[in-house]
């Protein structure tokens, strides 16, 4: 039986964090831009999930931590 990992991974270039399932290739949403997941400057991946569910309750915990964090410095 085939089972999808799913990736939480944070663009390098830009920063957006979201979601994949990609093996070898990584695409941003958000910058376009593409890279390859064995690579020596890899995609960091922050966690990996079995559902996509609990990979995308996740995301949204974290942007909300990330943007609790980062309200002080406006």
């Amino acid at each position: 039986m085939f089972m999808l990992t799913y990736k939480v991974c944070r663009c390098p270039y830009c920063g957006t964090v979201q979601l994949s399932t990609a093996k070898k290739t990584f695409k941003c949403v958000r910058c376009n831009k593409t890279r390859v997941f064995t690579s020596k400057l890899s995609v960091p991946v922050i966690k990996e999930f079995v559902n996509s569910r609990h990979a995308t309750e996740f995301i949204l915990k974290y942007k909300k931590v990330k943007a609790k964090s980062l309200d002080g410095f406006n």
